[in-house]
């Protein structure tokens, strides 16, 4: 996949407050960070979620930055690896 295919949006599950812990997320879009060299990109095609998800969400490490997308238990396939992987 180019640059050029890569949405300039992501969609995921988000919290907006800590009540997001207790499962009130919603689908929604977000920004992606900027791509760096030392990044995957993975196109993926199932996700979960697992306790440190919620520690995030529920502000477990500190202040949590709303929105916030979980997930990082993934299945995909990477479609661009940068140069410094």
């Amino acid at each position: 996949m180019s640059a050029e295919q890569v949405p300039e949006k992501f969609s995921g599950w988000l919290g907006h407050e800590p009540e997001a812990a207790k499962g009130k997320m919603v689908w929604g879009e977000f920004e992606p960070k900027t791509w760096e060299e030392t990044d995957v990109d993975i196109k993926i095609s199932h996700c979960g979620i697992c306790g440190s998800d919620i520690h995030m969400l529920s502000s477990g490490w500190g202040p949590t930055p709303y929105p916030c997308c979980v997930g990082h238990e993934i299945v995909g396939k990477a479609v661009r690896v940068g140069k410094e992987v």
